[in-house]
């Protein structure tokens, strides 16, 4: 159980995946004021997670 339990955690507290379930989301979603705000999101994301920390 604790073996799931890490593996989901680890899961969830990785930046690509935020990334791509922000941008998955801003795709799929109808509504423009939303797609935008989500695919802005899911960029600004990328952006603070894949920048070089000095």
């Amino acid at each position: 159980m604790y073996f799931i339990f890490s593996k989901l955690l680890l899961f969830t507290l990785m930046p690509v995946y935020w990334v791509i379930a922000l941008l998955a989301t801003g795709w799929i979603i109808r509504n423009p004021k939303h797609k935008k705000r989500f695919i802005i999101a899911g960029l600004v994301v990328l952006y603070i997670f894949s920048a070089p920390i000095f």
